[in-house]
């Protein structure tokens, strides 16, 4: 019977996405600011749930724009590691590039999502946790 492993990637990001809301974003929320902002908000989450990563409006950053709004968000990958596998790894630098390539899968991933939804994105930071 094999030993399987799980390696698990955390990893960590910052995004701005300039947005400028319109009279037609208030008109959809009936005229709440505080729900245009949740709809906006929904917009983005569903948007990269769609690709496996959480993320979440920062309400602590504040910007000397208001068109530019804060995100956090978390994604972790984990690789299924089969006691062959282990076995095979012959030196240490065999896991970090595993690792780095992993990191750049993750990377590319946030970056994908970001391409795909309609505002100007600025990814601030890329992290491991």
């Amino acid at each position: 019977m094999a030993n399987d492993d799980v390696l698990h990637i955390l990893a960590q990001f910052e995004l701005v996405i300039t947005h400028v809301f319109t009279a037609d974003n208030l008109a959809s929320a009936d005229g709440d600011r505080v729900l245009m902002q949740q709809h906006f908000e929904q917009e983005i989450q569903m948007a990269f749930a769609e690709w496996d990563i959480d993320i979440q409006f920062d309400k602590k950053i504040k910007h000397s724009s208001a068109q530019h709004h804060s995100f956090l968000g978390r994604l972790q990958r984990d690789v299924e590691l089969q006691a062959d596998d282990i076995k095979a790894v012959e030196s240490p630098s065999d896991d970090l590039n595993t690792n780095d390539l992993m990191l750049n899968q993750m990377r590319s991933d946030v970056d994908q999502c970001c391409d795909m939804i309609p505002y100007e994105t600025t990814l601030v930071s890329f992290r491991v946790l």
